[in-house]
């Protein structure tokens, strides 16, 4: 978790933001970044002259709206151990008008090597109650499994 944190720390851009999910993956990025994070909730965070700075914690579908309309968005989300969901379960602030505007070419997947392991193949889930947009996200993804380390696999 160290190595992803490390590289996609190094890879942020300059002036995007980035809505970081839940879970204890992510809170791996947030503290090599050194911010605050909500472990159970989404943060903001903006790369402003080469530094991380927090926009905003524990968001609601509403405050995420509101950003992607004020900035460049990415998403960040990490897999759920065991059942495979990466959209849905625990990050319903990630709604499909979130998705929508941020949009599905910026969603990064992120997860251990062991996580993904533990899922014996099976696909990684979305449930984001838009069937069209499940549908979207349906096929192979890359996953950011370690410094410059990606895997792909199949999004169901």
């Amino acid at each position: 978790s160290i190595d992803i944190a490390q590289w996609f720390s190094e890879s942020m851009e300059e002036g995007v933001c980035y809505f970081v999910g839940a879970g204890r993956t992510l809170q791996f990025l947030m503290d090599e970044l050194q911010l605050e994070n909500t472990l159970l909730g989404v943060d903001a965070v903006v790369c402003q002259d080469g530094q991380a700075k927090l926009l905003g914690s524990d968001l609601t579908e509403q405050e995420l709206l509101a950003l992607s309309k004020a900035y460049h968005c990415q998403m960040v989300v990490s897999v759920i151990g065991g059942q495979g969901h990466i959209l849905g379960r625990g990050n319903q602030q990630f709604s499909a008008q979130v998705l929508r505007s941020v949009g599905i070419d910026h969603l990064h997947i992120v997860a251990t090597r062991a996580k993904l392991h533990s899922l014996n193949k099976r696909p990684l889930i979305t449930d984001t109650h838009d069937e069209n947009l499940d549908t979207e996200l349906t096929g192979l993804r890359s996953i950011l499994v370690g410094y410059d380390d990606y895997v792909v696999y199949q999004v169901n």
